[in-house]
């Protein structure tokens, strides 16, 4: 009887453990709530518009390090060169947030790209810059 007792608390303090909670922390909303432009994000639009501001620094997605999609240069310089997406995270907080994430990597992807051919066409860009 103790035996089964104990493996049944087991079985569901251990399936809990995997699912998402519903009723997420302040920050996890916070967080979910500050991504939620991602839905409507024009890359393109966007970019244009950091262009006409003078404003040439890579998306990063926040995590145990900055990840910035799309470019593999490592000189990036992170107080001048990457701007992060405010609410991105390796830890996925609801569903609802592991969408946004999803959706921030690929915005990020697809904005760095074009930048860095724009910065190509028109700077000199190296990592002695």
């Amino acid at each position: 009887m103790t035996r089964s007792l104990f493996l049944f608390i087991f079985i569901a303090l251990s399936s809990q453990s995997c699912t998402y909670d519903d009723a997420a922390s302040p920050d996890a909303r916070n967080n979910t709530q500050e991504l939620r432009w991602l839905y409507i994000a024009k890359p393109q639009a966007d970019l244009n518009k950091a262009i006409q501001r003078n404003d040439f620094r890579f998306r990063s997605i926040n995590g145990v390090g900055l990840i910035v999609p799309g470019i593999f240069i490592t000189c990036l310089d992170r107080a001048t060169q990457i701007n992060p997406i405010k609410g991105t995270s390796d830890v996925n907080e609801s569903r609802e947030h592991e969408k946004l994430n999803k959706l921030a990597i690929k915005y990020a992807k697809q904005y760095n790209t074009k930048l860095l051919q724009h910065i190509i066409d028109t700077q000199n860009f190296g990592c002695e810059n």
